[in-house]
């Protein structure tokens, strides 16, 4: 767990934290792309730290895809379309999800 300094955790978090938060999410997406890791599992741990980090805005995109899929989630009966994200609706966000995720590995993995 992080110490927070006097300043609170946005004074605190350093480049060596953000370097380490992109690898960790590369090697969860890149096993979510191969199926090894549920999306759900995948965006529930991402949620979790992009509120840990202050909503750092390199993995915020997850924060929100987890919103996204939660509202469509058939534990709520007819929900059709989400609400935190307009585009998405049951028969898509699977694929929205996998398009995001594939974004997000090649924009970090480019020089």
């Amino acid at each position: 767990m992080m110490a927070f300094g006097v300043g609170g955790p946005s004074q605190c978090w350093s480049r060596d934290t953000e370097q380490a938060v992109k690898l960790y999410t590369y090697d969860l997406l890149a096993r979510m792309l191969e199926g090894a890791i549920e999306q759900y599992v995948v965006l529930y741990e991402l949620y979790g730290i992009v509120i840990e980090l202050e909503y750092p805005s390199y993995i915020h995109d997850f924060y929100t895809l987890y919103w996204a899929l939660d509202d469509l989630d058939l534990k709520w009966g007819d929900v059709e379309f989400s609400t935190h994200l307009h585009a998405a609706n049951r028969s898509n966000i699977n694929s929205i999800i996998d398009e995001v995720a594939r974004n997000w590995i090649e924009a970090y993995t480019s020089p």
